[in-house]
């Protein structure tokens, strides 16, 4: 599932902080207090996090 994900061309960093900041917003507290929790443990929580975002970009593409 995961080789379906497309290659999107990187952002500078300020768009990058702009989408974050956009995406956040979105989010209620309890979300926020929860991804600020997993992004403070180690690296390998980073990379569930980011399996995790990957299939459900994968399960918006295919719907």
């Amino acid at each position: 599932m995961m080789k379906k994900f497309p290659n999107f061309k990187p952002h500078s960093d300020t768009e990058t902080e702009e989408l974050i900041s956009l995406l956040f917003r979105k989010l209620d507290i309890d979300e926020l207090i929860f991804l600020l929790r997993v992004l403070q443990r180690d690296i390998r929580a980073k990379y569930t996090l980011t399996k995790i975002i990957k299939k459900n970009i994968n399960l918006k593409l295919d719907s």
